[in-house]
């Protein structure tokens, strides 16, 4: 039979273990029937445990067992044995004989902490054979057919036993602390061949197959889904793929923390019916963890409630596919929603959450040495009424900073806590202006805000959908250039007013739009803010250089100059050259300016012709054509422009003067088309002549 496929179990009860077990009437055939034992194993404590553990447990009687036990540093190295040992009434030990496993080189074989390995182990009447990852295995000691205990032999010890993965049957030494997976028992002798192919078969787990089954493994019940998440009413009433969204989440944050050396999963509490669930922690969804804190090194603080070796963490989820954890010595303060996870400011390490804000006053080297060796003084930690929103006076209004604050956390969450942008811890209340509202965080990289116009504020957060519009971070360069507007971040505020939109970057200047103008950062830090007062300037030289490119409604070309040079001198008096950048249609100065260029030089070419009245003959018409006729097309070229071109009634005189005296090519060409035509007869051949016709009426037109 298969137990597990796919699915992980751990034990935690260090005291004697609990595991699953197999005896009594229903499970007998199953434990009596064993010959072969598999199982995937990943260690998390360096201490005695028992894998599994199988025999008969007659407290009035004698007692037989067979057990595989595993240390990581026992004596001379010696970690993983099979042990085959006889007990007295009690628990005395009468004879015990120890197998270790070893290399080919005869040194001590060890299981590797926190990987997965493939455990597989036969018996019957003749002996027992051990083999890890599907390869055969050496035993420091030989294995004798018939091996004896007491007169006893394997086949005593498979006469009605019982079996036990991850805690005991036999009453000693602890049960094994780690992950189980693919726990399988058969009911034959596994040869060499069919232990390879099992390996080969088992998908080999990494860390991220174990979250992921972790978090599907989460239940909850439709009483969960319906129970009154007082602090986040938005989490009220939610549909099972709603709910998923969040339990994918405590996934990733899981993955999270055990990318940057933090693992969490030591111990789940608040379990049902032996699965972990996802349930109400103060006020949101949330799940626990606790465990032995000689298991892992990392965050999780020793000695919580005054519990030797005891840690414990939580991961809350204050809106929807948003998750942080609480854990290393802040779970001090008990179960918070965080909005956060712990950061590092000028060398000391904080946590904010959903109502207060705590940090530890040691040195983080000095606290790191206290988490991961519980040697040295306690850190003192300091906890602060302040958090994100705090100051306002309803749930609503501070939950729009809440939201703003968890979901930039959230979103920058980098590959690793170093690589991570975090808003920081808030310096003080929110600071309410007349037209604006702020707070102030500082961070890792500087000082940043969450803001939102005062008229806005109470409809910011909906508090059936837990979201929230029109408040905005500002980070950054953006945050050190609205500081530069005044002396302080109240009068920065009040100069610049609130911000309207998320700040955008094109070609390396970031736009932070605010009621009051528009702040400008290039890559380099520099910046500038342009007032509303700027903007109607800029839109001043707009519309003027709009009238100048009217030209319908212009109508000489010194009008048109005019208003040229109106439109140029708006522009040159635009006090900055951030303003002038801003004036969108700038180009069409260049435009009209180079129309008028062309306009006075058709005037010019016009100037430099004859007048009308000296065309006197064909001698004089002949030698003026050709100038004429280039003047002409210089003009038709202008297009629209051509209207401007003040001696263009002289163009025309001339050009009625010449054709007194030289006829065009085409006007002779139509002239002898209308000569070719001759007479029209009256007889009925009329038609005949009507291709003809129609060539001459072409050639006139």
């Amino acid at each position: 039979m298969t137990y597990g496929n796919g699915m992980y179990y751990t034990n935690r009860d260090t005291e004697w273990g609990t595991g699953m077990t197999f005896s009594g009437d229903g499970n007998k055939a199953i434990a009596q029937n064993v010959k072969t034992i598999n199982v995937m194993v990943n260690p998390e404590k360096n201490d005695w445990g028992k894998i599994w553990d199988m025999g008969r447990n007659e407290w009035s009687g004698k007692r037989e067992f067979v057990r595989m036990t595993w240390n990581q540093s026992f004596k001379d190295g010696k970690a993983l044995k099979i042990a085959m040992q006889l007990c007295e009434k009690g628990n005395t030990v009468a004879k015990e004989t120890n197998y270790w496993a070893v290399n080919a080189d005869d040194t001590p074989l060890n299981l590797t902490m926190n990987e997965w390995s493939m455990v597989t182990f036969t018996m019957d009447e003749t002996g027992f054979a051990l083999y890890i990852d599907g390869q055969p295995i050496k035993l420091e000691k030989e294995v004798k057919t018939g091996e004896a205990i007491d007169g006893g032999t394997f086949a005593t010890l498979l006469d009605n036993p019982t079996m036990s993965f991850g805690g005991t049957v036999s009453d000693f030494q602890e049960g094994f602390q780690g992950w189980y997976s693919h726990v399988s028992m058969y009911d034959k002798v596994l040869s060499a061949d069919e232990v390879a192919a099992l390996y080969d078969a088992v998908p080999k787990k990494t860390y991220e197959d174990l979250v992921k089954a972790y978090t599907y493994g989460l239940c909850f019940e439709w009483d969960d889904l319906k129970q009154n998440y007082d602090t986040t009413p938005w989490m009220n009433g939610l549909n099972v793929g709603q709910w998923m969204t969040n339990v994918q989440a405590v996934g990733d944050t899981l993955l999270y923390y055990y990318a940057n050396n933090q693992r969490l999963d030591e111990r789940l509490s608040g379990s049902k019916d032996g699965r972990r669930r996802l349930e109400k922690q103060d006020g949101a969804p949330g799940v626990e963890f606790d465990g032995n804190g000689s298991i892992v090194t990392n965050l999780n603080a020793p000695k919580y409630w005054n519990q030797p070796d005891r840690l414990w963490a939580n991961i809350t989820v204050p809106f929807h596919g948003v998750a942080f954890a609480n854990n290393s010595y802040f779970s001090q303060i008990g179960t918070i929603i965080n909005l956060t996870d712990s950061f590092v400011v000028d060398g000391q390490r904080y946590m904010v959450s959903w109502s207060k804000t705590a940090h530890f006053d040691d040195s983080i080297e000095r606290v790191q040495k206290k988490y991961l060796t519980t040697d040295g003084d306690t850190p003192e930690m300091t906890i602060e009424d302040v958090y994100p929103g705090s100051g306002l006076d309803t749930d609503a209004k501070m939950n729009a900073f809440r939201y703003v604050y968890a979901m930039y956390n959230h979103a920058n969450r980098g590959a690793t806590m170093a690589e991570s942008k975090y808003v920081g811890y808030p310096m003080a209340n929110v600071v309410q202006l007349d037209d604006v509202v702020y707070q102030a965080y500082k961070s890792a990289d500087g000082i940043n805000y969450i803001a939102i116009a005062a008229e806005n504020l109470d409809t910011a957060f909906d508090m059936t959908k837990g979201t929230a519009q029109n408040v905005y971070m500002l980070t950054g360069n953006v945050a050190r250039a609205l500081e530069s507007l005044g002396a302080d971040a109240e009068e920065a505020f009040t100069e610049a007013g609130a911000p309207t939109g998320e700040a955008v970057t094109v070609d390396g200047v970031t736009t932070q739009e605010f009621t009051n103008g528009t702040l400008k950062i290039k890559e380099d830090g520099s910046y500038s803010f342009i007032t509303l007062a700027d903007l109607e300037e800029v839109a001043a030289v707009e519309a003027k250089i709009t009238a100048a490119a009217d030209i319908a409604n212009i109508a000489t070309l010194d009008d048109l100059k005019a208003k040229i040079t109106e439109a140029e001198e708006a522009y040159e008096a635009l006090s900055s050259d951030e303003l002038r950048e801003m004036v969108s249609n700038y180009a069409t100065i260049a435009t009209l300016n180079e129309n008028v260029t062309k306009v006075e030089a058709v005037e010019t070419a016009i100037g430099k012709l004859p007048e009308a009245d000296t065309i006197v003959d064909e001698a004089t018409a002949q030698a003026a054509d050709p100038d004429v006729t280039a003047a002409e097309a210089a003009a038709a070229a202008l297009g629209k422009y051509e209207k401007f071109v003040p001696s263009a009634q002289k163009l025309l005189d001339l050009r009625i003067a010449i054709r007194k005296y030289v006829k065009s090519d085409e006007l002779v060409a139509a002239e002898e088309l209308i000569d070719a035509i001759g007479v029209i007869p009256d007889d009925n051949t009329t038609y005949k002549s009507a291709p003809a016709v129609y060539a001459a009426k072409a050639a006139y037109d």
